[in-house]
């Protein structure tokens, strides 16, 4: 029994950190639109690094922890490292193979390249049940990815556009892996606190200088721009990843994932309802489909549980 709710508890989080990752493009459609996406990246993790680093000390996180040195710091330098590289591998791919291909290719790829690696790497065997809710979460998450764009920026294959396709694969295996990683550092005794708050503050050393000396930062100077900063901070990115480490360290990767895809669902709903953006017919299919899948992963996950000794 006490598994069983230690597996409900991170199916919770799995999809809560979807829900929180998927309010980031309203709120981005929201503020000024002079920010530019790697802007708001490097603004986003470094928030995101204070927030979480407050929430560590306050909680004790960096004591339970121990001395610096016994910390699981090459898990933690790796998945601090990969979030910032997914970020600008995702934006390239959507760039140059366009939304309607590049979102779709990342979104079908992250699940099945999570699940091939805790098969190989780590031997996890998931049930039947698992197979099927993941492959329907795929199906209607790459829907919903692709029938919200519009198909509007789907262009003929040429070298540019074969490049962004690959660079949307490699950053699903980008997510995996940061993902195994942060798994890893949790599993080897690491308060959750103090693996992301380590993950990020990597994350924002990398970033912020870059979008400093890159990109025009003026929209910070105006209230909706600090606004948007410290909300996509706070909530997308801190709130996301306290949520989808707490996921991720009571269910396997391939599931956490795979329940994240209430991302793109949270994103579609939020840009009916607040941006008053139209739904059509096979983006409600595609969402049906999306929250039939995450019902189906999350009794079966549920159900293995039961015949699984607690870990």
């Amino acid at each position: 029994m006490e598994n069983k709710s230690y597996v409900i508890q991170g199916i919770i989080f799995a999809v809560m950190a979807g829900f929180f990752w998927g309010t980031t493009g309203v709120a981005r459609a929201l503020g000024p639109g002079a920010a530019t996406s790697l802007g708001v990246v490097g603004v986003r993790v470094f928030v995101a690094a204070i927030v979480l680093t407050i929430i560590a000390i306050a909680h004790g996180d960096f004591k339970k922890a121990g001395p610096a040195a016994g910390w699981p710091w090459p898990e933690i330098t790796a998945a601090g490292i990969c979030l910032g590289l997914f970020t600008y591998v995702y934006l390239e791919s959507m760039r140059m193979a366009g939304v309607s291909l590049g979102a779709p290719i990342s979104c079908a790829s992250i699940p099945v390249i999570a699940l091939v690696m805790e098969i190989f790497i780590l031997k996890v065997r998931p049930s039947c049940g698992q197979i099927i809710g993941l492959v329907t979460c795929g199906i209607g998450g790459v829907g919903v990815s692709l029938f919200t764009s519009g198909g509007t920026e789907l262009q003929d294959f040429n070298t540019t556009v074969i490049t962004g396709s690959l660079l949307a694969l490699l950053s699903g295996l980008i997510f995996s892996g940061y993902s195994l990683a942060i798994q890893r550092a949790v599993r080897r005794g690491c308060p959750y606190n103090a693996v992301i708050c380590g993950m990020f503050i990597i994350a924002s050393v990398i970033w912020l200088p870059y979008a400093l000396a890159t990109q025009d930062m003026t929209w910070l100077d105006s209230g909706p721009g600090l606004l948007m900063a410290l909300y996509i901070g706070v909530f997308s990115a801190a709130a996301g990843y306290f949520c989808y480490v707490r996921g991720i360290s009571r269910v396997p990767v391939s599931i956490a994932v795979s329940l994240g895809m209430a991302e793109p669902l949270t994103g579609t709903l939020l840009g009916v309802f607040l941006l008053g953006e139209a739904l059509n017919e096979p983006t409600t299919i595609s969402m049906v489909i999306l929250f039939i899948g995450i019902f189906v992963i999350g009794r079966a996950t549920v159900a293995k549980s039961r015949r699984e000794p607690a870990a």
